[in-house]
């Protein structure tokens, strides 16, 4: 897992961007204030993005104590990036990967079920590259009959085959000497398919894939962006299986953790096909494209309300009611 941070520059605007290998930063306010302080800027050029890597430690599982030094340590860091500071030029692109490397998680589960979102555990049929998830619907639909889950795909498919984001973008910082000082690279889908091992490991998922292959490539530190994702999950063909000492009595809104790959090496190896697929991606995007040396910097940040989505449960009374 990493941490990592960009410091930029343009006339009077110095802006830090912090990726962090985390569900959510454990205190934002403390890090931008603390970063803030250490570099001169004010709190709000301080900007967090979280990888949302599940398996990185989260409150549910560890606490936020075992980050309790995280701000300091970024203010370290960001004071290193600053102190290395080169004139440089930006290159950009994107690629196109259509629906190749992500799918859209959320989709309508039958009459009974309405409206659903899962995970994982799709199934994909001989020729065929939308996901299925008949097998979790069946599974679902078989809990809250009062049942042992029933993870079977069944006919007619339930096609999961929504809207996702496409794109693959790419950003490198090339200092004067043609030397790449870092790269930016953003694709969104959550970063899960690490966390269905069991036992559950520290791992970057395939942004970190991402980082190493690009880095490898380009020479120089690679920042992984994640975008909004909700919907979105990676595309993996696993084989899942369900495991009835992991299964948690009702209410419970959705298939998680009692489904596992049927075998650890191949989540494993999915992992490493989708992050060298969004990292060739990204070097694409990348090939033939200008270096823009007048690049002005400005930034504008604000926060907003984001309403809930009104299909959920609103407390665990409701769901079991429902």
């Amino acid at each position: 897992l990493e941490a990592m941070c960009a410091v930029l520059a343009s006339g009077e605007t110095t802006l830090c961007l912090v990726s962090l290998d985390l569900i959510s930063p454990p205190d934002g306010e403390a890090i931008r204030s603390r970063v803030g302080a250490r570099l001169g800027i004010p709190p709000e050029n301080v900007q967090l993005h979280a990888t949302h890597v599940h398996s990185a430690p989260w409150a549910a599982r560890e606490g936020a104590q075992v980050l309790s030094g995280l701000p300091e340590a970024l203010a370290d860091a960001a004071e290193r990036a600053a102190s290395r500071a080169v004139p440089v030029g930006v290159r950009s692109g994107r690629r196109d990967v259509g629906k190749t490397l992500s799918l859209h998680r959320r989709g309508d589960a039958g009459p009974d079920l309405g409206a659903q979102t899962f995970w994982y555990g799709y199934t994909f049929h001989e020729g065929d590259d939308r996901p299925d998830a008949s097998a979790l619907v069946s599974e679902m639909r078989s809990r809250w009959l009062g049942r042992a889950p029933e993870y079977r795909a069944s006919d007619p498919p339930v096609w999961f085959d929504g809207p996702v984001d496409a794109l693959v973008q790419a950003l490198e910082l090339v200092g004067d000497d043609g030397a790449t000082v870092g790269c930016l690279v953003r694709f969104s889908a959550h970063p899960h398919m690490a966390d269905h091992c069991n036992p559950w490991r520290y791992d970057a998922d395939f942004p970190g894939v991402v980082r190493r292959e690009v880095g490898r490539r380009r020479g120089g530190p690679v920042m992984f962006l994640n975008g909004a994702c909700g919907d979105l999950v990676p595309k993996e063909r696993v084989r899942f299986v369900v495991d009835p000492a992991r299964v948690e009595p009702l209410p419970y809104a959705g298939p998680c953790w009692w489904l596992q790959p049927a075998e650890e090496a191949e989540q494993l190896a999915e992992i490493e096909r989708i992050g060298q697929a969004v990292a060739h991606a990204a070097l694409g995007a990348l090939e033939g494209q200008d270096l823009e040396v007048e690049l002005p910097l400005r930034l504008a940040t604000g926060e907003f309300a984001c309403p809930l989505d009104p299909h959920l449960p609103r407390s665990p009374r409701e769901a079991e009611l429902l």
